[in-house]
């Protein structure tokens, strides 16, 4: 069926594909073999399917078939490794956006430490990157070597400590931030925050891992609602609120916010909930589901 759209997919700039197997990235690969001219591929998506698993070579084979690829999504791969990450640095001059998230296979099919930072290192035009088990030495990179990056993405990454608030805080261009289970303290979270990026950031998602059980968790959101002045969306995971709560958001300018949206593994109660949307009747005010992450990326 693919084959029988080959003058759409060839020439087609942005191509997103689900549930993909290795099946589907070959009939890609032949579609481009079979045209005279190189893909007109500028953004690719793909959300692989649970099995068969996508061979990393048909990867790396596709994205070197598409010269002028400006943005990768992967979701969901089985095996990844430094060849994809070697097949990234060819174009990494023109690379606006890298999304290699959610793993199928987090202890064997991990790119290496040292083949994420080679691609970090030069990837000067980026604006948004989204990795699993990064550590501070590659936010330090991020900072050091992308100033445009806007949105970053750092999923499943205990090597992310306080260590790495200077660098995030120095983001000059960043609007979407999201920490997933990184050792960073709510402490360096208000850091972040305080700094002129508090008044600039549109978007952020805290998966708290690390429990303190000597910081007020409801003053911990009270300060991240009056330091975020332009956060227009806060989703929040792994974090319980007590029901003074409401009636501390209530004594605080009304902000900008339009989604608020908490975990379902929290164990506040849903009258606290109901009492935030009457407090701020204008925000979106949502329970989520959303997997526990794995106990991934230490050592």
């Amino acid at each position: 069926m693919l084959r029988d759209c080959h003058t759409i997919i060839a020439n087609a700039k942005n191509l997103c594909f689900g549930r993909t197997s290795e099946i589907t990235v070959r009939s890609i690969l032949d579609i481009f073999e079979l045209n005279d001219s190189a893909p007109a591929c500028r953004s690719l998506s793909i959300t692989a399917k649970g099995s068969p698993q996508i061979v990393t070579n048909s990867l790396v084979s596709l994205i070197k078939k598409c010269t002028e690829l400006e943005e990768l999504r992967c979701n969901k791969l089985h095996e990844l490794n430094h060849h994809l990450m070697n097949a990234l640095l060819l174009i990494s001059h023109k690379l606006k956006r890298v999304e290699i998230k959610d793993y199928m296979n987090y202890f064997s099919g991990q790119p290496t430490a040292q083949s994420k930072l080679r691609l970090i290192a030069n990837l000067p035009c980026l604006r948004a990157l989204a990795l699993s088990d990064i550590s501070d030495r590659m936010v330090q990179k991020i900072f050091e070597c992308c100033p445009c990056i806007e949105t970053l993405i750092a999923q499943h990454s205990f090597r992310v400590t306080d260590s790495s608030v200077k660098f995030i805080r120095q983001l000059n261009q960043l609007r979407f931030l999201q920490l997933d289970c990184t050792s960073i303290s709510k402490k360096g979270i208000l850091e972040v925050l305080n700094a002129p990026l508090g008044s600039r950031l549109q978007s952020l998602k805290l998966w708290i891992n690390n429990v303190e059980d000597d910081y007020d968790n409801d003053h911990f959101l009270v300060q991240i609602v009056l330091s975020g002045r332009s956060l227009k969306e806060l989703r929040l995971f792994g974090i319980d609120f007590t029901p003074k709560l409401s009636e501390m958001l209530g004594k605080i300018p009304s902000p900008a916010l339009q989604v608020f949206c908490f975990g379902s593994q929290s164990r506040t109660p849903e009258a606290i909930f109901d009492e935030i949307r009457m407090v701020w009747p204008h925000v979106c005010v949502e329970v989520n589901s959303e997997p526990v992450p794995r106990d991934i990326g230490r050592g």
